[in-house]
């Protein structure tokens, strides 16, 4: 049975199967490190904690998506089984006839927040300041033009923010962000650049914005935290599959195998630099890459405590990117669901829901 047939037989049905014993204590034994859930919500900090939302990034399930094993609806049908809040989605893989899908699609897509009890969080957009093979630079008023375009998509799909990358992640960002201010205020549509690593979150990247802010007055530029700009265990670490340690749904590789991509830039922000952000943060990308590491639910937890303790509002939803060390080598199988149930128990520990 094929894994997008399992889930419509589990339906939204299994939302326990998240809080079973076999996964929590997967998620407990993956570490031998005491002090991981040194933080867990409680007291005043619970009243907090219950402000924030968990759910799922439609990314952390590429791997079956694309080589057709599930839809758009597998992947809500799984979401609403772990009883996630909130979707996000990136735009021009989730949306038909990108950027302008049928309203039929769309009375669908609103059929299934109903039907699977989600709220979209997020969509995360692209600004290419290049046209075509990235030789014809776009005018201002061109990234203006498709900056409204997504935002209007955006709306017309009940998200209220975007996230738009315009190049190299770490890049300042271009004239575009004080231009387009006054078209987010109108169309009430939040922009929300993403704190991706590796950009120090003290800094010039983040002096931009603030920036922007500040001048404006704005309520409609804010930032997308990503935990990927924290220390967690980045693909190829020790922790991590190729190094050896046990991880769940996947089998070492045989002798001479190579996982693809190069091993990520390091990081070395601290979580305590996040405090002095969170009001200004609308959304945070839950990136993580292994839930066996226990660094992962390390960094989880100092990042939790101050976003808790900060009085984050928004959302945390779950990225799961350590399938793109391992795709296409027909030798480990990626198994995103298990992984992203796996996360979703730390995270409701961590909130004090477990």
């Amino acid at each position: 049975m094929k894994r997008n047939e399992f889930l419509k037989t589990l339906g939204i049905a299994s939302a326990t199967v998240v809080g079973g014993s076999s996964i929590a204590s997967a998620v407990n034994d993956s570490s031998n490190n005491k002090n991981v859930h040194a933080f867990q919500a409680s007291g005043k900090t619970k009243q907090n904690a219950d402000k924030i939302k968990l759910g799922v990034s439609t990314y952390s399930y590429q791997h079956a998506i694309y080589i057709g094993d599930m839809t758009t609806e597998d992947c809500l049908a799984e979401m609403h089984s772990i009883g996630a809040e909130t979707v996000q989605i990136i735009d021009g893989i989730t949306v038909p006839n990108f950027p302008n899908p049928p309203e039929s699609w769309v009375e669908k897509w609103f059929g299934w927040m109903d039907k699977y009890k989600l709220t979209p969080s997020l969509m995360d957009t692209f600004l290419d300041v290049y046209y075509g093979w990235r030789h014809k630079p776009m005018t201002l008023q061109e990234q203006i033009d498709q900056m409204v375009r997504d935002m209007k998509l955006a709306k017309r799909l009940g998200f209220k923010l975007i996230r738009p990358t315009s190049s190299a992640v770490s890049a300042p960002l271009g004239e575009w962000l004080d231009a387009i201010v006054p078209y987010a205020e109108e169309i009430d549509v939040k922009i929300c650049p993403e704190l991706h690593s590796p950009i120090p979150l003290k800094g010039e990247f983040v002096d931009r914005i603030m920036n922007v802010i500040t001048k404006t007055g704005t309520k409609h530029i804010g930032f997308t935290l990503d935990m990927g700009d924290l220390p967690i265990e980045t693909p190829g670490g020790a922790g991590s599959q190729q190094g050896g340690a046990a991880a769940y749904g996947a089998t070492p590789p045989p002798q001479g195998a190579q996982p693809q991509g190069a091993p990520m830039q390091r990081v070395e922000n601290d979580p305590e630099d996040i405090r002095p952000l969170i009001p200004y943060i609308y959304n945070t990308h839950g990136k993580f890459y292994d839930m066996a590491d226990a660094r992962t639910t390390e960094t989880y937890s100092k990042a939790f405590k101050v976003l808790v303790e900060g009085g984050y509002e928004g959302a945390i939803d779950s990225e799961y990117e350590g399938q793109r060390r391992w795709q296409n080598q027909w030798c480990v199988p990626i198994d995103e669901v298990y992984q992203v149930r796996m996360h979703h128990v730390m995270m409701r520990k961590l909130l004090g829901r477990a």
